[in-house]
């Protein structure tokens, strides 16, 4: 009996070109890409409780080419993860000995290497809607397009919000913790995991200055002193590479949070949500509690430089009735809020798509065993 095979006459159009489309496109054996062609500034939200919050950038290849390349060490040495993450190169066999809680900072930064693409502008979703498509288009991205689509008019989106909650001494912060492992491919750095949160540590060598590490102008290019530019550009190179060229005079201990509730997409337009501040509130509560709860003997308790994470998601709840043609990848697919999300998302939408087409390539079944 000839087994008929399911149509294969859809096109796979992928919508981004970012690090889930990047996935994606490795996953498949032929696909379409549409993407942006010009470069964008971030889109920003301003907010009361913290520094302007970075939501979404537009251009090519977005935030894609912002990534600082921190990855939870679990990740790293999940083996669900091994195969995908030979193909950006971040499948370092060293860490399989590590057996402490850290986050891991390659020395090359993967990026996504798609060079052919068509002029997003130029894509008729109407006209493709019948075909494989898979959105790629970051989590605001979308979501918008699920509100054009009619598939839902309002949801929330959850962010990590970063801050400092204090420091602690060099002596306290050695007895604790070893200062970095380095490996041949990058450096590993020690932080404490929780549910929704990550608490990690930063040097300070003269004194504390704001760090803004996707907006690397604000960062090193505003007005600031001799000494504050030292400071920055001391602190970035230890932690891109774990290098230290001057004694650590303390620690400062950084919280990344995640709020469920940071906005409200409603409509078409995206506000802070009306709980965040009470949400927010009670994060540095948590905070607190966490610190105090490691027995620190010098921990100084200060809340500053309270910002975004840009780790957005949402409920992916909200995609059950969305046909299964249409396919959403974003960092909606990291489960463990409050850890960094990127290489999860990448490694999802590989792996979720190729589970998708193996189902498509199955034969048919025969009538009679329908």
């Amino acid at each position: 009996m000839v087994m008929e095979m399911h149509a294969t006459e859809k096109k796979n159009i992928i919508l981004g070109d970012g690090l889930c489309a990047y996935g994606t496109k490795l996953a498949l054996e032929n696909s379409i890409i549409f993407a942006p062609k010009n470069k964008s500034n971030h889109y920003k939200l301003n907010s009361k409780y913290r520094n302007a919050s970075v939501l979404f950038n537009s251009g090519k290849k977005g935030l894609s080419n912002f990534y600082h390349g921190v990855t939870p060490l679990s990740i790293l040495k999940n083996k669900k993860y091994s195969e995908v993450l030979k193909k950006i190169n971040l499948n370092d066999d060293a860490l399989k000995d590590i057996d402490k809680s850290g986050y891991y900072v390659p020395f090359l930064v993967p990026r996504p290497k798609i060079k052919k693409t068509l002029n997003l502008k130029n894509f008729d979703l109407e006209k493709n809607i019948e075909n494989n498509l898979y959105f790629c288009l970051s989590v605001i991205g979308n979501i918008n397009s699920l509100y054009k689509l009619n598939y839902l008019q309002e949801t929330l989106i959850s962010d990590d919000v970063v801050f400092s909650v204090g420091k602690i001494s060099n002596k306290d912060f050695k007895e604790k913790y070893f200062d970095q492992l380095k490996t041949t491919k990058g450096t590993v750095f020690p932080c404490e995991y929780r549910e929704n949160f990550t608490l990690s540590f930063r040097p300070v060598f003269f004194e504390s200055v704001d760090m803004n590490y996707i907006d690397f102008k604000e960062t090193f290019f505003k007005e600031i002193s001799l000494k504050q530019l030292n400071e920055k550009i001391l602190k970035s190179i230890f932690l891109r590479f774990g290098i230290k060229f001057i004694k650590v005079k303390y620690w400062e201990c950084f919280i990344q949070k995640n709020i469920r509730s940071s906005y409200l997409f409603k409509k078409g337009k995206i506000s802070e949500d009306k709980m965040f501040k009470k949400n927010l509130e009670s994060s540095f509560e948590e905070a607190k509690n966490l610190i105090k709860s490691l027995n620190f003997i010098s921990f100084k308790e200060k809340i500053s430089n309270v910002s975004c994470g840009v780790h957005l998601g949402y409920n992916r709840e909200i995609l059950s009735k969305v046909p299964k043609n249409l396919n959403f990848f974003d960092t909606s697919l990291n489960k463990n809020h409050g850890h960094h999300p990127t290489i999860v998302a990448f490694c999802e939408s590989y792996l979720k798509t190729v589970q998708k087409k193996n189902y498509r390539d199955l034969p048919a079944l025969p009538e009679e065993l329908k």
